[in-house]
């Protein structure tokens, strides 16, 4: 890993070839990590609502857009909604959600809609230019269009703790936000009105990293305990109010370990 001192952004050096991410993102998305959860919907519909503000629904594009799971919320809720996504594993699960999708990197690819809003969920840290992929975002967006963007936090608890161990840190993450280099980033592209905040733990992997003397076996994914996690949090009101609790300090100190930014986009450039 190398960080830069000027903006704190931190990155994978040297990067791997395109050719071991081909090979990774070939066998991203399976059977068994594409369902959409009810919790995970219900989220969706609150970020959607946020982005329709007093417009209602309008032109979305989701950048990075998997196997579709927020498209599909977003489409039931009345937006005409579109995707990018360069997996050639998530395509039978794109076509079984009948959703738009463009393939390529969205910097090269060529749409000429303005887009009421744009959105990136965990896939910023993915890309060899992200600040390409900021400037295209922007360049999309009718003036005023919100942006809303997801990204693993590089100054959050879990990175603290664990170093290496991590469990983001993985060779097609290939560059790592603090606070202050994703606010930096989003103004550098164009951005006004730019939050930026971080929020959650994952318990799961802290607690089998520190707690744990024999750790996660090889291969290990703590989508199932994680999942269990969140339905009895979401089903307890005292459990609610510790979350919402943690979140504030969290968001005061810095140290979650996502990130979570809203922003406008700006004028002409």
């Amino acid at each position: 890993m190398r960080r830069c001192a000027a903006c704190g952004l931190a990155f994978l050096w040297p990067p791997p070839s395109d050719a071991t991410l081909q090979a990774l993102y070939g066998s991203y998305y399976r059977a068994d990590n594409v369902a959409l959860h009810p919790i995970t919907a219900t989220r969706y519909r609150e970020i959607l609502q946020r982005l329709e503000g007093d417009r209602g629904p309008g032109r979305l594009l989701d950048v990075g857009c998997g196997a579709g799971q927020f498209l599909e919320v977003a489409v039931a809720r009345g937006w005409n909604a579109e995707g990018t996504e360069i997996s050639s594993s998530a395509a039978p699960f794109l076509e079984g959600r009948r959703v738009t999708v463009h393939r390529g990197e969205l910097p090269d690819i060529s749409l000429d809609r303005a887009y009421d809003a744009v959105t990136l969920f965990e896939v910023i840290e993915h890309f060899r230019r992200p600040q390409a992929y900021l400037d295209a975002a922007r360049r999309l967006l009718r003036p005023g269009g919100r942006l809303y963007l997801t990204t693993p936090n590089f100054d959050g608890l879990s990175r603290r703790l664990l170093g290496g161990r991590w469990r983001v840190m993985a060779p097609e993450h290939l560059a790592y936000y603090s606070p202050r280099a994703l606010r930096r980033a989003l103004t550098a592209a164009g951005f006004v009105d730019v939050g930026v905040r971080s929020k959650n733990l994952d318990v799961v992997d802290l607690s089998h990293k520190l707690f744990s003397r024999s750790g996660p076996p090889a291969g290990h994914s703590n989508i199932v305990e994680t999942t269990a996690l969140r339905e009895k949090m979401e089903g307890r009101a005292g459990l609610t109010w510790a979350k919402a609790l943690a979140n504030r300090v969290l968001a005061l100190t810095g140290t979650g370990d996502t990130l979570e930014a809203y922003a406008r986009g700006g004028g002409p450039r």
